[in-house]
């Protein structure tokens, strides 16, 4: 008996969605707090405020926490394509072999 794998593009493409939904929600809340956090020293001052400040902004460095989590999104996301493209051209070619059977022309 032949083995097979089940593959629902569909499932993969909302997967591929919902990432980029979160990562684009997440994006402006990211800007969102770092406006607030950049305006606190209007009702906050002194060092802890500073050092607040700082701590949220070492998030966003390129290897701050923030920027990691955002690269392996997207690395997931990436994946994720490359099985949807894989699985697509896999489909295609399976569909065009049963029509060269049917039409007598499979080699």
């Amino acid at each position: 008996m032949g083995k097979y794998i089940n593959v629902n593009l569909d499932n993969l493409s909302d997967a591929m969605a919902q990432i980029d939904t979160y990562r684009n929600e997440r994006d402006a809340l990211i800007v969102r707090m770092t406006s607030h956090v950049h305006s606190l020293p209007s009702s906050w001052q002194g060092q802890d405020c500073t050092v607040y400040i700082s701590e949220w902004d070492s998030l966003l460095e390129t290897d701050g926490v923030l920027e990691r989590t955002d690269r392996q999104l997207s690395a997931y996301h990436d994946v994720l394509e490359t099985a949807y493209d894989a699985y697509k051209k896999a489909q295609k070619e399976s569909v065009q072999k049963a029509e060269s059977i049917t039409s007598g022309t499979f080699c």
